[in-house]
């Protein structure tokens, strides 16, 4: 079996396994308007679309998600697209397909699929969880060590976590409870897929 077969018989599995474990209501397809984006980094384009803010409510509150869509060279013989994500948390995924995206796969891969990129919710250029005002109201989480290692370190460091947590609760809007593996989950299962399969 070539190994484009293999990646396309891989895809297939996993969209069918992800059908078969999609849970909650399902929100309509969302068909994303491509522009072209980033031009000083290669031929991509970006899109926005709107997902339920709560899966449990898929026809209440929306947020944004931004995505970001290198096309197949060869867009005669597409066979489909490629999630990227960088993992995290608070990774950017758009960040990571236009810095790393052309350079991940051989020419095959590029030529047969779109590699698409998306910053999660509350993260980049999605509808963002903002726990301060400004930059300087920062400062008490930052320490100037990576890890406590006395009773004085750790103080400091619970300290700067208390006052974290404190300021999301604050200002971070109702999207800080919407941040979850779970809901990030459900994106996909309910929304992710008509993002490519719809465009």
């Amino acid at each position: 079996m070539s190994s484009l077969r293999r990646i396309a018989t891989l895809l297939a599995i996993s969209a069918t396994a992800i059908g078969l474990t999609a849970g909650g209501a399902s929100a309509a397809p969302t068909k994303v308007a491509w522009t072209k984006c980033f031009s000083g980094f290669g031929p991509f384009q970006c899109g926005t679309v709107q997902v339920p803010l709560d899966y449990d409510q898929p026809n209440g509150a929306t947020i944004s998600l931004a995505l970001v869509r290198l096309p197949a060279s060869d867009p005669a013989h597409r066979i489909g697209s490629l999630f990227l994500n960088p993992g995290g948390p608070g990774g950017s995924g758009v960040d990571f397909a236009l810095f790393a995206g052309p350079f991940l796969y051989n020419d095959s891969v590029r030529a047969h699929f779109d590699l698409v990129g998306f910053d999660p919710r509350g993260i980049g250029r999605s509808t963002a969880l903002r726990c301060f005002g400004t930059q300087k109201q920062w400062g008490p989480i930052f320490t100037p060590f990576a890890f406590p290692s006395t009773s004085a370190e750790e103080a400091q460091w619970m300290n700067g976590e208390l006052y974290l947590d404190s300021s999301c609760a604050q200002r971070g809007g109702k999207i800080a409870d919407h941040m979850s593996t779970a809901t990030w989950r459900e994106t996909w299962t309910n929304s992710a897929r008509s993002w490519v399969t719809n465009n």
